[in-house]
């Protein structure tokens, strides 16, 4: 079989993810996977990048949003990376290609294996494509998952175009989005359109709102223009999780100046234990972080109540925020 891609360890210079970026390395002795480019890497680490993903049911609005919203980014200088699917991913590709621009396609199976069959021209005309699977592998379900949280730490953020009632792999995208740190925007749908109607709920739970093209490049510059490397990103967000080995206080200084956003405060633990919803959540966290969304499931209260609980708890000393989503408790 023809080879068409680079494999990339992890011990390699261009290897353009952090380990702790990754769900399944909870420490430094956790080896991440291999990565297969066919393309540039070094171009992941030099130019900022956003992600524009959404329903492969996508409607015709919808679409030419994608496209408009790509061919802006690629205006702006950013490269334009997505899952390469049917709907918002394919319109994303080829709105960024269309301005003369850059695109990433990040994808569940080989490189060299385009999906869906029909796509084997956006493969072909993709500035870089990225995948965790070896040349020739079949992308299967759980490799979409794989997929996308190799597509969130390549990108510093992500635009839900539109998203159905069901979700899919836009709604694990978005996810795979908050537990990294990243900002995620919703382009809002009307509730009456079934086709983009899981939008509606991405905002409902917390994700922030975009309107139309000019809103999203307005929006979306401060974050692109940021003085961060993806390393710089994935240290700084691995620390306040607690993952990473803590830097020198001069070192500390310059990531921390080089990245927006205030550190955690670790707060002095309450004299007194909580009690009713709170003490439920409490008995929830651990010293992992967990998202909002886990939290709820976890004790079987609404968004609300959790919500109210976990600010409770974070004001009388007994947990933390690690990111706008994301708790854990402290010890």
């Amino acid at each position: 079989m023809h080879t068409c891609s680079r494999r990339l360890s992890p011990t390699d210079t261009d290897y353009p993810i952090a380990p702790w970026q990754l769900p399944h390395v909870v420490d430094w002795a956790d080896a991440p996977p291999p990565l297969y480019v066919r393309g540039n890497p070094a171009g992941f680490a030099l130019t900022p990048s956003v992600a524009i993903v959404g329903t492969r049911k996508a409607t015709t609005p919808a679409r030419r949003y994608a496209e408009r919203l790509a061919a802006a980014c690629a205006r702006a200088g950013w490269v334009v990376a997505s899952g390469g699917a049917l709907g918002i991913d394919a319109a994303a590709h080829r709105g960024a290609l269309s301005a003369g621009g850059a695109t990433t396609l990040v994808t569940a199976g080989g490189v060299d294996v385009p999906t869906p069959r029909n796509h084997a021209g956006l493969f072909a005309a993709a500035t870089t494509v990225a995948s965790f699977e070896p040349d020739g592998t079949t992308p299967l379900t759980y490799r979409f998952l794989k997929r996308n949280w190799l597509l969130g730490a390549l990108t510093r953020a992500t635009v839900v175009v539109q998203e159905s009632r069901r979700g899919g792999g836009s709604r694990h995208m978005a996810a795979v989005t908050r537990r990294l740190d990243h900002p995620l925007f919703v382009v809002p749908q009307a509730p009456w359109c079934e086709p983009g109607y899981g939008s509606l709920l991405e905002l409902l739970r917390g994700a922030q709102l975009v309107l139309d093209v000019d809103d999203a490049i307005t929006q979306l510059t401060p974050i692109m223009r940021a003085n961060t490397t993806l390393a710089q990103r994935a240290a700084r967000a691995a620390m306040r999780r607690g993952l990473a080995p803590r830097t020198t206080a001069a070192e500390d200084d310059q990531l921390v100046d080089s990245a927006p956003g205030p550190l955690v405060r670790t707060v002095e633990p309450a004299r007194e234990p909580p009690s009713g919803d709170a003490a439920t959540v409490l008995a929830a966290l651990a010293d992992t972080p967990a998202h909002l969304d886990e939290i709820c499931l976890r004790t079987g209260l609404g968004c609300g109540a959790v919500s109210t609980a976990l600010l409770r708890l974070r004001l009388e000393g007994h947990d933390e925020a690690v990111s706008a989503s994301c708790y854990r408790r402290l010890r």
